[in-house]
């Protein structure tokens, strides 16, 4: 999936964004808990139609991988 992501410092800031966005009628998925490798996140469409995922909890940096 191509898209742009950020990482947020708290669960409670993606349900924020998601819940935010929710009523402008862009939010495309989330918030959900997808495990350990994508962690919490939402998914939204901004106005040029790419998608952007906030998440907390997920292993941006490749040497936190194990």
């Amino acid at each position: 999936m191509l898209h742009f992501g950020y990482d947020l410092p708290s669960r409670a800031a993606v349900e924020e964004i998601a819940a935010r966005r929710r009523t402008e009628g862009v939010l495309v998925q989330g918030p959900a808990d997808a495990g350990p490798i994508v962690g919490y996140f939402c998914m939204l469409r901004d106005p040029d139609g790419n998608l952007v995922e906030f998440s907390h909890g997920q292993p941006i940096n490749p040497k936190h991988l194990g």
